[in-house]
């Protein structure tokens, strides 16, 4: 199993952050490589089902393997290209006044004895960049929220 993780600060509280990466549904208003998400019915959590449009490589089925609010949400993604099996995640952890967010991949390739080669050249630096664009767009979204709750004062706005 091959292993890809980026990590972030977001100058926002855990609860801010996992309210943002909890709302299944509304992936694509922070992660630009998602075009689009459907979840199953129901509340989120353990079990639940998410079929996400990825750009460039289409339509991918997760379903929720761990759900531990305001620390980890992690999902599991069946076969899909050359990639035999994946474990997907985002770790959330509070460092002084931020959230150190952690995005993570563990994956099987598809390719036999040639995987390992291919890893190696060109799917974890892919892997890496798409999980990165990931985080930044989490930070962007995260931050840009909190600034525009705050007064107008204490954002440096002139009465």
């Amino acid at each position: 199993m091959s292993h890809v993780e980026r990590v972030i600060d977001i100058d926002a509280s855990p609860t801010e952050v996992w309210a943002t990466v909890a709302d299944l549904d509304f992936v694509g208003d922070w992660n630009p490589n998602v075009i689009s998400a459907t979840t199953s019915d129901g509340p989120f959590g353990l079990g639940t089902t998410r079929s996400c449009e990825f750009t460039p490589s289409g339509r991918i089925d997760e379903v929720v393997s761990a759900w531990e609010p305001e620390r980890l949400l992690e999902f599991e993604v069946g076969r899909h290209g050359g990639i035999r099996g994946a474990r997907m995640g985002i770790k959330l952890k509070p460092a002084d006044s931020v959230t150190q967010v952690t995005a993570i991949a563990d994956y099987e390739l598809a390719f036999g004895p040639l995987g390992p080669v291919m890893d190696r050249l060109m799917v974890q630096r892919q892997l890496g960049r798409m999980l990165q664009r990931s985080l930044d767009g989490l930070k962007q979204h995260v931050e840009s929220a909190r600034s525009n709750a705050m007064p107008a004062r204490i954002r440096g706005a002139t009465e």
